[in-house]
């Protein structure tokens, strides 16, 4: 069905476009890559990946140049989310959930780590968005992860990984490097979470570090998006409309609750079948684990930037705990199997080994650098109160 031929979705994208002209803190320009600097993006691109052959860079780049896309949207970000949350829509309607009068889904090229859901007054439509800065964290965070764990030959299509908190971190203590990576990532969105530094460009090597970086990345996408479509088909705005006042802190944990059940499992079945094939990452769910408590950790980071301590992090009830999400997560994991591959316990054991493998090796990682920004705080650096001027579902 085109746009046309749904008036209350042509309503979200015109919604959309409002919201991305009004928060927007890059002009437009900024959005679109000249002809002239074309040959420029695919160097820089190459140089960042030197071992690897990429034939179709340069076509690629220029097919979404050329892309057709709303003034507010950055035609190469913007295309590959578009793509991303059609596969989530297949994905929901395979599962028989309705997406009513649809979802349209955009990039925020403004401030703050965010991904909403926005209902759209007097329609069954939604505007679905997330912030440059979070996207650009989760690619990052793909990158360093990806670095970190120690990874083995390939069996079976699948990268065989250890990402166990104790002989990683032995690794990850002895390269200086790396170690000063992690601390720049945490520093950068620590201090400023509403505006944090982009980061040095980092080299990678080696077609196993790149493939385990799209799949990380794509997990993390995948999960924050499902998440984020969870709340639409599940009906979670008051009547269509968010409410002014709004809602008991336990309502909202349960609708939070309720959208991470939904998107851990959007997110297995994508793992599993997708265009671009096997995404362990996502089928595991270790993605979901790796974004909520990264995300987590920089909640509690800012609190150390901007008083040396972390107590009183939480500033909002709308979340429950990270220890409740993972712990959703986990659950709808071993449900998931024990439906859909009854008996198959050795699988159970190992997704569920996986997830925590991955998050007593962040949270380790996380332990080291919350030590370096105690550090920093000392020897006078601050951070950058977050002031927030509006208001993400």
């Amino acid at each position: 069905m085109s746009t046309s031929d749904n008036p209350e979705l042509e309503a979200a994208k015109d919604y959309r476009a409002q919201q991305q002209k009004r928060f927007k803190t890059d002009e437009n320009y900024r959005l679109r890559l000249e002809p002239d600097q074309l040959d420029a993006a695919v160097e820089f691109i190459k140089q960042q990946f030197p071992d690897t052959a990429l034939p179709d860079l340069r076509q690629s780049i220029l097919n979404k140049m050329v892309a057709q896309v709303a003034p507010e949207d950055d035609p190469l970000t913007h295309l590959s989310l578009e793509s991303e949350a059609r596969e989530i829509e297949k994905v929901i309607s395979g599962l028989g959930l309705s997406l009513r009068s649809g979802v349209t889904v955009g990039i925020l090229h403004g401030d703050h780590l965010e991904a909403m859901q926005m209902p759209v007054m007097t329609t069954q439509a939604s505007v679905i968005m997330m912030t440059r800065h979070l996207t650009t964290l989760i690619y990052r965070l793909a990158k360093l992860f990806a670095r970190t764990v120690i990874m083995g030959p390939t069996h079976d299509g699948i990268i065989q990984m250890n990402w166990e908190a104790k002989p990683v971190m032995k690794s990850l203590m002895a390269d200086i490097e790396l170690r000063r990576d992690w601390g720049m990532f945490f520093l950068d969105y620590c201090r400023n979470p509403k505006a944090p530094d982009i980061g040095r460009s980092i080299k990678i090597s080696g077609d196993q570090q790149i493939h385990l970086i799209g799949d990380i990345d794509e997990a993390m996408t995948w999960f924050v998006l499902a998440h984020e479509y969870s709340h639409h088909v599940l009906e979670h705005s008051w009547g269509g409309i968010a409410q002014a006042g709004g809602e008991a802190s336990s309502i909202s944990q349960t609708k939070e609750t309720e959208a991470d059940t939904l998107g851990t499992v959007i997110c297995m079945l994508l793992g599993q079948n997708n265009p671009r094939g096997l995404n362990h990452c996502a089928k595991t769910n270790v993605g979901a684990v790796l974004i909520l408590s990264v995300l987590d950790f920089i909640k509690r980071g800012h609190q150390i930037m901007l008083t040396g301590d972390e107590e009183g992090f939480r500033k909002e009830q709308k979340h429950p705990p990270l220890a409740d999400r993972l712990t959703t997560i986990a659950n709808v994991t071993r449900q998931f199997i024990e439906r859909h591959c009854p008996g198959d316990q050795e699988g159970l054991d190992a997704y569920l080994k996986q997830q925590t493998d991955v998050a007593e090796l962040i949270d380790a990682i996380w332990k080291d650098n919350r030590s370096f920004l105690l550090h920093a705080y000392k020897v006078g650096e601050r951070g950058v109160a977050d002031q927030q001027d509006w208001l993400p579902n």
